[in-house]
């Protein structure tokens, strides 16, 4: 499989109500920042679709094209039309070189849900992590996958995120 999974991982992994997979991204060259590939993601979900429990969450933590968690969703769906799951994006924000202590202490979050279940999984997980020392944004799964492509546009463009969320508001109010 693309992304290195086993039976082996992945059936210690679907021992737990909730899966956490992500993918590699691919840097073209000349590029500013490497692009997300979905191939991984969807293989992940096709091979994990089969393992999982009632109620179990699959977590994408990958960086990824904004719609990518509903095609995971409907993979799994195919593969398992009776099976009552769901699908979150909680992409990473690990910076280069600290990657363990920042997975460990992690101080910028994102939660991508579009039901209760899910979120109450993934606040569960991140309660131990954070200890209230984060703030923890719920939002819907595509707001969570496009504000990981924000936040790496902004740290990349090197420009006062104050700067780009006035524009942001002043565009998307006036645009009708």
């Amino acid at each position: 499989m693309p992304g290195g999974w086993t039976s082996r991982s992945i059936s210690r992994a679907c021992f737990w109500n909730q899966m956490t997979f992500s993918s590699p991204s691919a840097r073209r060259r000349g590029a500013a920042m490497a692009m997300p590939t979905r191939t991984y993601v969807y293989a992940a979900a096709s091979e994990i679709a089969p393992l999982l429990r009632p109620g179990a969450v699959a977590v994408d933590k990958s960086t990824v094209l904004v719609g990518t968690g509903d095609e995971v969703e409907r993979i799994i769906r195919e593969t398992c039309p009776e099976l009552e799951f769901s699908v979150a994006s909680n992409p990473e924000f690990l910076r280069e070189g600290a990657a363990s202590d920042d997975f460990k202490r992690p101080d910028r979050l994102v939660i991508g849900v579009d039901d209760e279940h899910a979120e109450k999984v993934l606040q569960e997980i991140y309660r131990s992590l954070t200890r209230n020392e984060s703030p923890l944004p719920v939002m819907s799964r595509r707001a969570a996958e496009k504000t990981k492509y924000a936040a790496n546009a902004v740290r990349k463009g090197g420009c006062d995120v104050s700067d780009v969320a006035r524009g942001g508001r002043q565009v998307l109010s006036s645009s009708s």
